[in-house]
């Protein structure tokens, strides 16, 4: 995975609300001292040390506090504009995934039927086509560059199929089992397709959704 990836991935978020709460919790010291600036005045050279001491530890948190806070940032930014430079069905489709991921099992429904509905024609016409051409079927797993781009090329098609499967696996989640079959069957036909895994390699929905379809018999 590389880093763009990682950062937008789902590790990538939670490492981000975590340094944003870690932030504020190392910069909350400087803040309250700029709200509360005067100090009791203090006398003598032990204790002007342990200013000295409170001074060094308050810098320390604060340059860590700025860092965290500044990754938080750079996390959240990359994630924002990656979704803009997302086509409406990739757009569609991280929102599947993500609201899958939450258990948000009706946000990924509802999200997936956008993308199926929207796009479903589109990838029935290029499955047809490299059905009829023949086109070899894309590899799973790592690829090379020059396949990885082949097959992101086929994004209607990949997104269609993952998002029948993700449709599948939340309908099964919320106890919808005769949803999910509809929905796997659906995408067990996109042969063509290959979902993206953040960790480095791609995989096919439609033998996901097959091997989900044995599970449900």
């Amino acid at each position: 995975m590389d880093v763009i990836e990682w950062l937008k991935s789902t590790t990538g978020l939670i490492s981000a609300v975590g340094a944003l709460l870690a932030s504020i919790g190392a910069l909350w010291p400087q803040i309250s001292r700029i709200r509360h600036p005067a100090d009791l005045p203090i006398d003598g050279e032990s204790q002007q040390g342990s200013v000295k001491h409170r001074v060094g530890i308050r810098g320390w948190f604060g340059s860590a506090g700025i860092l965290l806070l500044s990754y938080s940032v750079v996390v959240f930014a990359a994630r924002y504009l990656s979704e803009r430079n997302l086509s409406p069905n990739a757009a569609l489709t991280a929102r599947a995934w993500e609201a899958f991921g939450k258990a948000d099992y009706e946000s990924a429904i509802r999200y997936a039927d956008k993308c199926i509905e929207g796009f479903g024609p589109s990838a029935d016409r290029e499955q047809a086509k490299l059905e009829t051409g023949p086109a070899s079927l894309p590899p799973t797993g790592k690829v090379s560059d020059e396949e990885r781009q082949a097959i992101l090329a086929r994004g209607v098609l990949n997104d269609v199929a993952t998002c029948l499967y993700i449709r599948g696996r939340a309908a099964e989640a919320l106890g919808q089992r005769q949803q999910a079959r509809a929905a796997y069957q659906k995408a067990a036909r996109y042969t063509y397709a290959r979902t993206w895994d953040p960790k480095g390699w791609f995989w096919s929905p439609a033998e996901a959704a097959s091997d989900r379809l044995q599970e449900l018999k």
